[in-house]
């Protein structure tokens, strides 16, 4: 994805920065980005509500004022109340990769599957079941504004029953 991005930056002659790190161990000069992309169900993978706080306080304070967080995970508000236990598989002419969730301990472990060239390879990983209204609150607590969410990324408006993501955009 970060080659993706780099190439679309060049394409469109754009000068921004890309970078990879652990958001954990993050650090910045104040004032510094324009914008921060947490996605693709990546802060969940954090292990409690504490260092999700940290990362976002690191995060403002590296951005500049008025810079814009846009934060997307899985909606955990559906997944909770629906019991969900399974994602639709990824499929393509040479992979399958099926996806399933079970609940343990205030935790989701999601199984996955991934088929490929006849063998079969399985991974289990631990995620925080974030909900919108924490997401909310954690958000608020870094000090970040105007903080509105949305169930995809052409800001179709969140619903906690039916949107497939939770997409937060704050406001530093």
């Amino acid at each position: 994805l970060i080659k993706l991005a780099k190439e679309k930056a060049l394409a469109m002659n754009l000068n921004i920065g890309i970078s990879v790190c652990d958001m954990r161990a993050f650090q910045s000069k104040p004032d510094m980005y324009d914008g921060v992309y947490i996605i693709g169900n990546s802060l969940v993978h954090l292990k409690d509500e504490v260092e999700i706080l940290n990362v976002f306080k690191a995060l403002k304070k590296a951005l500049k004022p008025n810079a814009t967080c846009v934060i997307q995970v899985v909606n955990y508000n559906r997944v909770l109340e629906q019991k969900i236990d399974a994602l639709p598989p990824i499929e393509t002419s040479s992979l399958t990769m099926e996806r399933q969730y079970r609940f343990k301990g205030g935790k989701v472990l999601f199984d996955t599957t991934l088929h490929i060239d006849g063998e079969r390879h399985k991974h289990t990983v631990s995620l925080l079941p974030l909900r919108q209204n924490v997401l909310l609150t954690l958000l608020e607590l870094a000090g970040f504004k105007s903080i509105d969410f949305y169930g995809d990324f052409s800001a179709k408006p969140y619903d906690p029953r039916s949107s497939f993501h939770t997409i937060a955009v704050a406001k530093a």
